[in-house]
């Protein structure tokens, strides 16, 4: 039984939780056959105890990537610079702060993955910055999605 998301009798379930003063959809996709075994529900919980870390990794690895200028978080914060009005000016140095999380996908099969969506607060657009983890919290990929 998941501390999160009780019983996980379905494919797909879906959750508001609070994550730094914020409403964030947390979803689990399951592709392994049901039911979960114990330690693939305990890794399931343990992803969401952990949300601050992989957070914060996700994070460091957007701040990183902004020194080069072909990276997807440099494509992702000048199209909301330079398209849209309401974060016209918006800093480099303030742009990973600005980011707010929207999204914590868990995607149960041979391994567990996360993806976590963000995008900037304040107006929003269909466009999302997405980071994907392992279970561990080490980011594998970015991208810009919409």
């Amino acid at each position: 039984m998941s501390q999160v998301f009780g019983a996980i009798t379905s494919e797909y379930l879906e959750r508001l939780i609070e994550h730094a003063g914020e409403t964030v959809r947390l979803d689990l996709n399951v592709s392994a056959p049901l039911p979960l075994a114990p330690a693939q529900v305990a890794v399931v919980d343990a992803v969401v105890a952990d949300l601050d870390r992989h957070d914060a990794a996700a994070r460091a690895a957007f701040t990183a990537m902004l020194a080069d200028p072909a990276a997807q978080p440099v494509l992702f914060w000048e199209f909301h610079r330079d398209e849209v009005p309401e974060h016209a000016g918006l800093d480099r140095d303030a742009f990973v702060p600005a980011l707010g999380l929207v999204r914590v996908g868990v995607y149960v099969g041979e391994a567990t993955d996360v993806v976590l969506d963000y995008a900037l607060r304040g107006p929003r657009t269909d466009q999302l910055l997405v980071a994907k983890l392992d279970e561990q919290g080490a980011v594998r990929a970015v991208s810009w999605e919409s």
